[in-house]
């Protein structure tokens, strides 16, 4: 059986940069610029010794809308396989989500996309009927850091997500489960 691995950089360095009126004793840019550290997590996360495990193939695709929505069901996810031209499904049941990706494309409809549970056997990405309206051009990235995963595990009733939007509409998306 294939191991499964997840490297995962999150982070924000925010750099202020004054102008010549606000920091009139300053002669340079470079002396009117503030850079902060910000904040910048970084995880290698794998099968047998990271806290959290990925005990599953990292489902990683690119979807396009077909319809007005389309339902990713988590029993039986495509994931990659070798040859390439090979096709497997993966059933997350029991598996936690450790790590989700979500990237709309600049292109996209700018009424955006909504991830939500779907409305039968709908699996909680943000929250107990919650959903997220992601914009075109915009990414959303959560992922467990240093700990297990919190998240409820994929079961028969808790295991779909809905992504719907405009006829045409793409969406990466990568979501990695364990425990």
């Amino acid at each position: 059986m294939s191991a499964h691995k997840l490297g995962v950089i999150a982070g924000l360095s925010p750099t202020e940069i004054f102008t010549a009126v606000e920091m009139p004793q300053a002669s340079t840019e470079s002396e009117r610029t503030i850079k902060t550290t910000g904040t910048k997590l970084q995880a290698d996360l794998d099968d047998t010794s990271s806290n959290p495990k990925i005990e599953k193939p990292v489902y990683n695709q690119q979807i396009t809308l077909a319809g007005a929505s389309q339902t990713l069901d988590l029993t039986a996810l495509p994931v990659a396989a070798m040859p390439p031209a090979a096709t497997r499904t993966v059933d997350m049941t029991g598996k936690r989500l450790i790590a989700c990706f979500f990237h709309a494309a600049a292109a996209n409809d700018s009424g955006g996309m909504t991830l939500k549970a779907a409305a039968a056997n709908g699996y909680d990405l943000f929250g107990n009927g919650k959903e997220y309206l992601i914009l075109p051009g915009e990414v959303v990235c959560a992922f467990f850091y240093q700990q297990p995963s919190a998240r409820d595990p994929v079961a028969g009733a808790d295991k779909d997500i809905d992504i719907a939007g405009t006829i045409g509409d793409v969406i990466d998306v990568v979501l990695a489960f364990g425990t």
